[in-house]
Formats: C-alpha cells, sequence, structure tokens
C-alpha cells in the first residue's frame, strides 16, 4: 500500500510539472490591450475594418450581471468589433488581468459571455444571415499569463488571431 501510495503520488506530481510545462512558461505582463489587438487584427484579413468600442461596452446588459467584476479585476481591455457589425460578428477582446489570481475568474466571466452571445445571436442569424453562425462555433477563449482573449471569427481568423497573441506575449 505504501509503495502505490508514493507510486501515485510521484504520477501526480509529474502530471502537475507536465501542465505548467505544456503551459508554455513565462508570458509577459506590459503589453497594453490596444497594441495586442493591433497585432491581432494586423494578422487578420483586411475584412470589413475594424471598430474599437467604447468604454460602456460593458455593462449589464451585454456582459451579464458579474460585469464590474470583470471591470474590477482587469487593468486594461480593449475590444474591437467589425465596421460593419450589422451583417458581420467578427469580435475579439483582450483583457489584461490585474492580478494573476482573478485570472480563472475573469476567464469564466468571458467564457459566460461567448456562451451567451452564441445563444442570443444563434437565432438572428439563422433568419438574416446564415454565413455568419459558424463564426459562433469557432469563438474561443484563450489565456497567456495575465491575458484573456476571446474571439468570434471564422475558424482559420480564429487561429491566426490566438497564435499572433500567444506569440506576442511569449517572454523572450
Amino acid at each position: 500500500m505504501k509503495h502505490l501510495t508514493r507510486a501515485l503520488s510521484l504520477l501526480l506530481s509529474l502530471c502537475l510539472l507536465g501542465s505548467l510545462v505544456a503551459c508554455g512558461g513565462s508570458w509577459k505582463n506590459d503589453v497594453q490591450t490596444a497594441t495586442l489587438g493591433g497585432t491581432i487584427t494586423g494578422a487578420l484579413p483586411a475584412g470589413d475594418g475594424w471598430a474599437t468600442v467604447n468604454d460602456g461596452y460593458i455593462s449589464s446588459s451585454e456582459w451579464g450581471e458579474e460585469y464590474q467584476t470583470l471591470l474590477d479585476a482587469v487593468s486594461d481591455y480593449c475590444i474591437q468589433i467589425s465596421e460593419q457589425s450589422d451583417m458581420n460578428i467578427d469580435e475579439i477582446g483582450v483583457f489584461h488581468v490585474t492580478n494573476s489570481g482573478d485570472v480563472s475568474k475573469v476567464k469564466s466571466i468571458v467564457e459566460t459571455y461567448v456562451s451567451a452571445k452564441k445563444l442570443r445571436m444563434t437565432s438572428l442569424l439563422e433568419s438574416y444571415n446564415p454565413d455568419e453562425l459558424p463564426k459562433l462555433d469557432a469563438a474561443k477563449v484563450t489565456v497567456c499569463g495575465n491575458y484573456v482573449l476571446y474571439t468570434i471569427l471564422n475558424s482559420s481568423d480564429t487561429s491566426a488571431a490566438h497564435s499572433a497573441f500567444e506569440s506576442a506575449l511569449k517572454a523572450d
């Protein structure tokens, strides 16, 4: 029994170490979210262009009752939507979380926002713009250090955006 306990303990330790290594090590923590947003949109096709949302975009009507928790946990954020947002649902959001202990909470709030947006937009898009529906399926949230990125883009743009995000934040 002692040997089994030690073996399981060693296996658990190796798994934890492996998961830390798999997370990619260290990340920069001094990049402005507007700079990251520009890097990300620069990695994408020109498309319809991008507009940065105003400060009122993060509100209870869009983000739910935890919107203030989100705002309190971040030091900086940048959300960009398509300039043709009436026909194109492209959206990118980057958040810089102040305290590393709040990253999982911010990620959860962002995931809830993305899920709610999918629910809200699906029937609307089915009716008037079904070509945009695959973007909802390709929506993704990524964390790199104290930064959280979400995208609502087509699948190839999602890959490019998250790759650019990770590259821009990798510590030298």
